[in-house]
């Protein structure tokens, strides 16, 4: 099942990262090791979002983009 946001009128796909995705960057490795499941998702990135194509060119021609990441409850301990 796709994680979808719909932002202005457009409807964009999740870019998903895996717990297991992470592994190099934990800081809390105890923690880490605990976790049993490691192809549950850990978050999920919308990028380059922009309510229509007008605004999207606009935050494009100054070299800017709006991503939006969501963290799913319990991730962060």
């Amino acid at each position: 099942m796709a994680i979808t946001l719909k932002f202005g009128d457009k409807v964009t796909v999740a870019d998903v990262r895996k717990f297991h995705d992470m592994e190099d960057v934990v800081f809390d490795r105890e923690w880490f090791e605990r976790v049993d499941e490691r192809n549950r998702d850990m978050y999920y990135m919308f990028r380059d979002l922009a309510k229509n194509d007008s605004d999207l060119e606009t935050i494009k021609s100054h070299h800017l983009r709006y991503d939006i990441t969501r963290i799913p409850p319990g991730m962060l301990g």
